[in-house]
Order: C-alpha cells, then structure tokens, then sequence
C-alpha cells in the first residue's frame, strides 16, 4: 500500500491549505437549524409542485422543438413525416435577435460638480480674463519709474498700490479646476470598468458568445431564460460551473479531495489504490504547469429554465415581484458534491454508499458516481444564501451572502420575450406553444398525404383459383418489357378477364393544401414564408410591409434583451468595485487604471455600466453614420465643440473595437494644416507643377470632392437599411 501513496516531491506540489476530510453525517445539529432546514426543503417542494405544469410544458416544449412532434412519440427514429418548422423558425429567432457581442458604457450618474460656476462658457471666460488682467498687472508693477533726474538717473519710482485680486474669478476658475478633475476621475473610473467587462466577457470558458445564443434559445424554446451574475473567488469552487474564469481551480479542488479520501480510513485497498494513482496523475498535471494561476472576479452563468424554483406568491418574474425566497436546484456527481462542500450524501434505498467505496461493482462494471440533488436557497428576509440536501439535517456550507451582493438580492435576471399579464401564470407561452397547433396540422396533412400516396399504389383483383402458384410468381416479379407466360390463360382470351386493376380514391390536391399554414404562422409569431423557405405568391409591397412589422416586433424584443443585459452590466460593475482589489484590476486593465474604496451606498450612487442599445442584436451601424454625418458640418461651426472627441465617436462609429488612443495625439494640428505649412518646394519652371504658382492656400484651391449631395439624406427603416 506504501507504494500506492505519493512521493514526497508529488506532495509539494500539492495545495498547502490543509486536508479537509469528508464528513459522512453532520453530526449534532442545533434543533433551531434542523427545523430551519426542514422548512426551506418544504417550501422548496411545495413551490416546485406549485410550478409543477408550467415546468412540465418546458420540458414538453423542448421534446417538440427536438423533434418528438406525434402522440407518444419516444424515439427520433419512428416512421413519421415530420418537417421541423419550429426549429427553423427558433433558428432565425437566434439568429435575429442575437448576432454579436454586447458593448458596454459607463454612464455617471448626473451630478452638479460646480459649487460657484454656473456652467455657463461666458462666465468662465470673463472669469479667466480677470484673472489673466490681474496677474499682467502684477507683473508690470516692476518697471514703472518716476522722469529722469538732472544727473540723468532715472527718479526713484512712486509708490503704487498692488491691484486688487479678482477672487470670486479666482474661486470660479479653481472650483472648475477641481470639478473638471472630478469629472475625469470619473470618466478614467468608467473607461476601467467598461475594459473588465470586455475581459470578463472574453475570459470564462466555454465562451459567453455561444452561451448567451443557448440562452435565447432556451428563452425562445422555454418562454424563459435566466442569466445569474456570479463572483469566482480563489480556491472557491462553486456548484454552478457552466462558466468559469479559465484558472486551476477546479484542477486544485479534485487533488484535494482525492488526498482527502486517501488520508482517511479507507479498508478497501483498491478503491485506495485507484485514488492515490488518479492524485498522482493529477499532481504530475500541475507539475507540467509553468505556474499555478487563480483568478477572480465575476463570472455570468445560464441555469436552466426548470432549474429556478420561485416563491409561489411571487407575481412577475421581471424584478422578481412579491418573491421572498428563491431557490436554484443542483443535480451534481457526488464527487464534485465532496469537492465543493466536503460531505458525502449516502443515497437510502440503493447501493450508492458501497458502490462509491469500491473500485468495481461485484459484476465487473464500472464504478458509479451516483447524482446528489440539492438547493441554493435565497431568503430575502435574512438577505442570506443556505445550501440544503434532503438527506442532511444541517446546512451544507454556513450560510452567507451571496457571492454576487446585488441591489435586489436575487443574482438571477429573468430573459422573456413574449410576457403576458395573467394573475396566476407568471411563465409566458414559448414560441414553440405558439406554433405547435399549425406544426401539429402540417405534420399530420403531409402524413395523411403520405399514406395515401401509399394506399394509391397499383392495386389487381383476380377470382380466386385464377392463378396457380407459379402465375402469381411471374405476375408478382417480372422485369420491364418481360414477357410472361401464364397457365391459367386460355389461347386467344383477354387478360383483363382474369386481372382487373382495383380502382381507388384519387388523390385531391385541396384536400392537403398546406400553404394556408404559413399565414397562421405569421400571424403566432411574425415569422412569414420568405423567412421560413418559399413564398406564396405575395406581392412585394405585402412582403415588404410583413417584414417591417416582423423587425418591429424583434425590435422590441432585443430591447427587452438589452435592458436585461444592462441591468446584469450595473449589477457587475457594483460586484468589481465591491470585491475586486486594485492590485488584481490594475493586473487585468493596466497600471493607468482607477479603482476608487468606495462603499456600498457611493457605488450605487456613483455611476453604472449600461449596454449600448442594438449592440447584443444587429446594429444599426450605416443610421448612427448617416446622423453623424447630418450632424457633424453644424457641430464644426459651434463654438467650445472639441475636435478630439468628435474624432473619437467618429471612430468608434467605424469600428467600436478600434484602440482611438493610437490615433489621437493631443497638440497635433490637422493633416490638411500640416500640408499647407510645409516648406515649399524649389521651382519647377512650369506653371501646373510649381507651389508657388498655387496660391497663398495651397492645395485648398482645388476643389472639394467630399462634398454630400443637396437635399435629404436617405432614411432607413426598422432593419437599419435605405430605403
């Protein structure tokens, strides 16, 4: 057994918190917890047999848009005509409503920075040229002198009295001075934020793209999805792991509950020896590592939509109205359940307790690793978070905070697109409800044209005794052209005298029409047939007018989605500055990056993170240009505009990824300035090519060939196209 534990250099490398041992029971527990854990598992189930059909239809939502579309259909394989056109539709839903990664702006919160300004520039100037006046002033005071003497020394000069200093133009300028720094503070503050957010988004693994598409499927397919904002610590593994920070964390967690189980009391000596070898193997893993890297910081998760269990009084899901708890339901491997809590869970009525102890079953299979269902139990009465297992009589970790301290308590941001107002179904239908009737009817007219094609085929009657054996076997099988003898057949006599062809119901093309669908498909959930596949005959302008409409709708619902993204992206920039050090942001962002101590109630009243609208859909790129460029020759002739920052959204317009700060440099004079005051060139002799035959202006007598054309700009319409 000696040779089955790890050597002492494996040892060192492993993490140098110490062992924590697997508890099998939680050992005395207080009544007053006991019955507190009793209560949330009660309240849990009963709020999840209150869901019970809404749940139930979700799951059913999702057999149907997978395919499982007939009456007790349980197999994808069964002989049923089936056109998935509800996948199609889920398919343009995502692809419409989420095409790019969302952007996010900081946005501080409107505040009077002046105390003596009125921010008007009229004062300010006055102001500053009092100040300017009184400051010459002061310095001429040193030459002035009395008329020369008769030995023709100048005469001592006559006492004057120092001017009087402006000093309300001096409390104006300095309290400018000191709001303008504030106000860069700010925006120095934000331009940090808004890179987290951008590296947060880029970092977790998998990536959050093909995550947040999964949940606008979840939500189109479901009626609802969730996004629940979360906060990795180090060495902290949580049970939510469909994102996480791309660390070793995870790696560290297995290796300490492996040597866990291997210091503990452990009889069986080959389930010891197949845990020492898989630590081994572990620990030569993170020995290949040049460096143990963890990380921290926020990271965004997507529960599954039967996963959340509300309140039962609560009423809307937005804002989670009259909910007073909340629970979110695990179902994890009992191993990753000893990793994160270090308890183990015996399961009563199988053999999960002895199988987890063996390398093998009797029979020779593999080792199971039975699942062990638990609850994230939100109370917003306590402002706590309690994990709970039926089966454990005590709290599976103390009960604490969330790790995400939000400003309304629940970290889960529901995602809905067709919301209803109904005083008991809180869930909206999914479009998959909306279209299961014409799916149903399509599906069910191409399979009853199906069996009649098939019922239609070549049917022959004959009397009986007509044929014998060997004439059914030529009639049955013959190839083209063949001639076949038949014994039955007298000389000269007709066949149709003994074979007669069987005449069936023709098939009415009405009868299976299905094109008439297609409208009841517009008219459930805007979709029509030109984005399905195909059209009917309709006219342009109809088409055109059913795709306006189509885009208004899915223009409403991704400003649902990014309202639900801004409201995520708030809530994210108060967990950076809540639990995030300077050090650790100054690592991510850079060294030139602000991060203020603030506490909770300055982080609410400083400033947010808001999601540029249109950016977690398609944008309406060419309009935000053709604005700009409508209003760019009037903010050009404003005084006080200044040229780096119009340059800057200028920029950013062409390409929101652009870093503007290689292309700005403060102090340079325009491109065109610097070519008109370029050193001239010797003459050339000829009049075309000599500058000094251009003019004082230069190349500026040339004429323009930017110039826009007179008149309206074109408009664009809901899809951001001219029209």
């Amino acid at each position: 057994m000696d040779d089955a534990m790890p050597s002492d250099e494996d040892a060192d490398l492993a993490p140098a918190s110490p062992v924590v041992s697997i508890r099998t029971e939680p050992g005395e527990v207080p009544p007053d917890e006991a019955a507190r854990v009793t209560w949330m598992i009660d309240q849990i189930k009963a709020g999840k047999l209150h869901w019970q059909k809404d749940f139930d239809r979700m799951r059913s939502d999702m057999d149907f848009a997978s395919g499982l579309q007939r009456p007790g259909q349980v197999s994808y394989e069964q002989d049923f005509y089936t056109l998935n056109l509800v996948l199609r539709h889920i398919m343009i839903r995502v692809a419409t409503l989420y095409a790019k990664d969302p952007r996010a702006v900081y946005r501080r919160q409107p505040k009077l920075d002046f105390e003596v300004w009125d921010e008007k520039p009229d004062s300010l100037a006055a102001a500053a040229e009092q100040v300017g006046k009184f400051q010459q002033d002061a310095a001429g005071m040193g030459h002035n002198g009395g008329p020369p003497m008769d030995d023709g020394a100048p005469a001592p000069a006559a006492p004057m009295m120092p001017p009087e200093p402006p000093l309300a133009a001096m409390r104006l300028l300095a309290d400018y001075e000191q709001g303008m720094m504030a106000r860069a503070q700010a925006e120095r503050l934000g331009r940090t934020l808004e890179l987290l957010w951008a590296w947060f988004l880029r970092e977790p693994r998998p990536s959050l793209k093909p995550q947040m598409k999964a949940m606008v499927r979840r939500a189109v397919t479901c009626g609802v999805a969730y996004m629940k904002l979360g906060f990795q610590r180090r060495m902290t593994p949580r049970p939510d792991q469909d994102s996480r920070i791309a660390d070793l964390t995870q790696q560290l967690a297995t290796i300490e509950r492996l040597r866990a189980s291997i210091m503990g009391d452990n009889p069986l000596y080959d389930a010891y020896s197949r845990q020492a070898a898989e630590l081994r193997e572990a620990l030569t893993k993170l020995q290949s590592q040049p460096e143990v890297v963890l990380r921290e910081g926020p990271v965004l998760n997507f529960p599954r939509a039967t996963s959340i269990i509300p309140d039962p009084r609560t009423r809307s899901l937005r804002g989670w109205v009259g909910a007073g708890w909340l629970a979110e339901e695990f179902d994890l491997p009992s191993s990753k359940v000893e990793e994160i809590y270090h308890i183990r869970i015996a399961q009563k009525g199988d053999e999960s307790a002895r199988i987890r102890e063996t390398a093998q079953r009797p029979d020779g299979s593999p080792q199971a690793d039975p699942a062990v269902k638990f609850w994230q139990f939100y109370d917003l009465g306590t402002g706590l978070m309690y994990t709970v297992a039926e089966g454990w009589r005590a709290y599976m970790e103390t009960p604490r905070v969330p790790d995400a301290e939000v400003e309304g308590f629940f970290p889960y941001y529901p995602v809905i697109f067709n919301e209803i107002e109904h005083e008991t179904r809180i869930f909206p239908p999914s479009d998959v409800e909306l279209l299961r009737s014409p799916q149903d009817e399509y599906n069910r007219l191409r399979e009853s044209l199906r069996q009649h094609r098939i019922a239609n085929r070549p049917l022959y009657a004959s009397p009986v005794g007509a044929f014998d054996k060997k004439d059914k076997a030529n009639l049955a099988g013959y190839d083209a052209h063949d001639v076949v003898p038949l014994n039955s057949l007298k000389e000269g006599e007709p066949v149709s005298n003994l074979l007669q062809p069987v005449q069936k119901v023709p098939i009415d093309p009405a009868a299976y029409e299905v094109e008439g669908l297609f409208s009841d498909v517009q008219r459930a959930t805007g979709s029509q047939e030109a984005n399905i596949g195909g059209t009917a005959g309709a006219t342009a302008t109809e088409t055109s007018v059913a795709e306006a409409s189509r885009m208004s709708a899915l223009s409403s619902n991704s400003d649902d989605l990014d309202e639900v993204l801004t409201e995520i992206a708030r809530d994210f920039a108060q967990v950076c500055l809540l639990n995030m050090g300077v050090d650790t942001v100054k690592t991510l962002v850079g060294r030139g990056a602000v991060w203020p101590t603030l506490s909770r109630e300055e982080v609410l009243a400083e400033g947010s993170l808001d999601i540029v609208a249109g950016s977690s859909g398609r944008p309406n790129r060419e309009r935000d240009l053709a604005n700009f460029e409508r209003a760019a020759p009037f903010l050009m002739q404003i005084p006080g505009i200044d040229p780096e920052k119009m340059a800057e959204y200028a920029l950013r317009l062409l390409d929101d990824k652009l870093d503007i700060a290689s292309f700005l440099k403060p102090g340079l004079p325009s491109i065109t300035a610097m070519n008109s005051q370029a050193q001239p060139q010797a003459p050339t002799g000829d009049p075309a090519t000599d500058p000094g035959a251009q003019g004082g202006q230069g190349a500026q007598n040339a004429p323009a060939t930017d110039k826009r054309p007179g008149g309206a700009q074109p408009a664009y319409g809901p899809s951001g196209n001219a029209v």
